[in-house]
C-alpha cells in the first residue's frame, strides 16, 4: 500500500509544476486509500477545474468562433468570469457571427458579468439578448434565464448599469419595475455595508 503521506508530497510537486492531470491521478488514488479529507476534495476539485481549463485553452487556439466560445463556457463553469469575458469579448469583435451565434457569446457575457459585479457590457447584453426574443421565438425563454441573472445580482457596483435599464424605454413597465426593486435592494445592502465598518 502506498503511503498517503508520500502521496500527498507527490501531488503537491504535481501542483507546483501545473501538472494537473498527474495530480488528479494521485488524489484519485488517496481517495481510493480512504482519504476523504477536506484537503484532498478540495485540491482534486481545483486540478479538475484547472485541468478542464487548460484543455478548453487548447481547442480555444483552433480556428474559428466555436473552439473559442468552448473556452469561454469552460471558464465561465469554474468561475473564471473574466476569463469568460475576455473570451466573449474577443469572439464577438474578432467574428462576423449569425444572430443566434451572437446571442449565445451574450448570454455567456452576461451570466460572467453578473456574478463577478462587472458592469461594462451588462446594458449591451441585457438588451441585445431581450431584443433577440422579438426576433427568434425560441430566445424568448432566454428572458426568463436573464431576468435570473440579474435577480441574482449582489455586488453593488452594478448599480450604474442597472438603473440605466431602469430608463430603457423598450422594456415593459414591469420589467423595468423587477429592475428598480434590484436597483433599491443594492442600495440597502451597499449601506448596510457602509454601515458595519462605522
Amino acid at each position: 500500500m502506498e503511503d498517503r503521506d508520500q502521496l500527498k508530497k507527490d501531488a503537491y510537486e504535481c501542483l507546483d509544476k501545473n501538472n494537473f492531470s498527474k495530480a488528479i491521478e494521485i488524489y484519485h488514488k488517496l481517495i481510493l486509500l480512504k482519504d476523504f479529507s477536506k484537503e484532498t476534495l478540495i485540491n482534486l476539485s481545483v486540478c479538475e477545474d484547472q485541468e478542464r481549463l487548460r484543455f478548453a485553452r487548447e481547442v480555444g487556439k483552433l480556428d474559428g468562433w466555436n473552439s473559442k466560445l468552448y473556452e469561454a463556457q469552460i471558464a465561465f463553469e469554474i468561475r473564471c468570469y473574466a476569463h469568460a469575458i475576455a473570451i466573449c469579448n474577443e469572439v464577438l469583435s474578432s467574428f462576423k457571427l449569425e444572430t443566434k451565434d451572437a446571442i449565445r457569446v451574450h448570454i455567456i457575457r452576461l451570466k460572467a458579468s453578473c456574478l463577478c459585479g462587472d458592469n461594462k457590457f451588462l446594458i449591451e447584453d441585457f438588451m441585445t439578448i431581450w431584443k433577440s426574443g422579438n426576433i427568434i421565438k425560441p430566445f424568448k425563454k432566454l428572458r426568463k434565464e436573464v431576468l435570473e441573472f440579474i435577480a441574482a445580482i449582489k455586488d453593488p457596483c452594478m448599480l450604474s448599469a442597472l438603473l440605466t435599464l431602469t430608463r430603457e424605454n423598450r422594456l415593459s413597465g414591469e420589467i423595468v419595475e423587477f429592475i428598480s426593486d434590484k436597483v433599491n435592494e443594492l442600495k440597502s445592502l451597499e449601506k448596510s455595508i457602509k454601515s458595519t465598518r462605522d
